[in-house]
């Protein structure tokens, strides 16, 4: 079963796989953490994620395509 995370536009599967690894798993735990501390919080769980995640997830906190 996917998470509340495959919902939010901009995040596809390999993102929601990482945010869920990282203890994220819906849109307010995102909108509680943020788009950096999310990003390293990714980061800091062994993923390599590039600059385009961190994008990715403000967007989609700001409800942006």
């Amino acid at each position: 079963m996917r998470s509340e995370i495959a919902r939010i536009p901009n995040l596809g599967p390999k993102s929601e796989s990482w945010l869920n690894a990282s203890g994220i798993f819906t849109r307010k735990d995102l909108d509680t953490i943020g788009s950096v501390e999310a990003f390293i919080l990714v980061e800091s769980h062994g993923y390599n994620p590039s600059l385009n995640l961190l994008w990715e997830i403000a967007d989609a906190l700001l409800d942006m395509p």
